[in-house]
């Protein structure tokens, strides 16, 4: 509790540049499909529709990170 403030200024800025990175590989995605006619693999498909659906994905491996390790941790009182 001591250095809480450091260590969320720091978790901060951590999660805002990764923020940062996720929107210029976003968009770089989104460049490249709509560069290609709006197809990826021979599929017609919207860059957006392809951003949602690896949003999804890592939403899933999160969520059956969280619940296969995650929860099942020792919870540790300090």
């Amino acid at each position: 509790s001591r250095y809480f403030a450091e260590a969320s200024a720091i978790k901060n800025s951590i999660a805002g540049l990764f923020g940062f990175g996720a929107s210029l590989l976003g968009g770089k995605i989104l460049s490249m499909v709509q560069a290609n006619g709006n197809t990826v693999f021979g599929i017609h498909m919207y860059g957006q529709q392809l951003l949602s659906a690896i949003s999804f994905v890592m939403f899933i491996v999160t969520l059956l990170f969280t619940h296969f390790v995650v929860a099942r941790q020792k919870v540790m009182i300090q």
